[in-house]
């Protein structure tokens, strides 16, 4: 599905795929994109593609496919209160920045992947048994670490930040210790562009 101009889905849209062959459900908007609070997008037999060239919002959405979920911005990614139900890979990438407030993932996904040139995560859930791979303009910190907690918008900007609530297996990650007992599951590195 594309559109030129905009793009909006209200209520629930299920898609199954009619081939046994590897199919993607791709929803692509070169304009604005609107996904109504509360709706679901499922795709049943295929992957999920969600791609926007302008800001991406979504908030109180689900979106469920039988492999891999892919959210991808060419600007600004933002997600409040976002499930993604996949089972072996979910991909979110923005342009510039991914702001996040309330994310949850199947507990049995295998990888997660997430770019932006600056992240800041809040209320976040990464399963225990997922590989995760954050990766941001300048990287992490002494080559392993996010920033922790409330640091001030300079220090945030080309890192990924762990702004509040952020847990690993329900494991809070608060400071470089906690992260280092909990978040082995977490790779953090950079854009490669």
């Amino acid at each position: 599905l594309m559109s030129r101009k905009s793009m909006s889905f209200r209520g629930d849209f299920n898609w199954e795929s009619s081939t046994n062959e590897s199919a993607r459900l791709v929803v692509m908007s070169a304009g604005d994109f609107e996904i109504s609070k509360g709706s679901t997008l499922h795709s049943a037999t295929s992957d999920l593609v969600i791609a926007a060239r302008q800001d991406l919002i979504l908030e109180e959405v689900n979106l469920g496919a039988a492999r891999e979920v892919a959210i991808r911005g060419m600007r600004d990614v933002e997600l409040n209160q976002v499930e993604i139900d996949a089972s072996m890979l979910a991909t979110i990438k923005a342009r510039r920045d991914l702001n996040v407030n309330g994310l949850d993932f199947r507990q049995d996904i295998s990888r997660i992947v997430m770019e932006a040139q600056t992240m800041r995560l809040r209320n976040v859930n990464f399963p225990g048994a997922a590989q995760v791979r954050l990766n941001s303009l300048k990287g992490a910190i002494d080559g392993r670490y996010p920033n922790f907690g409330n640091v001030s918008a300079a220090q945030q900007i080309g890192r990924v930040n762990f702004i509040e609530n952020v847990r690993s297996a329900g494991n809070l990650l608060k400071d470089r210790p906690s992260f280092d007992l909990y978040g082995q599951n977490i790779k953090i590195g950079k854009i490669a562009r």
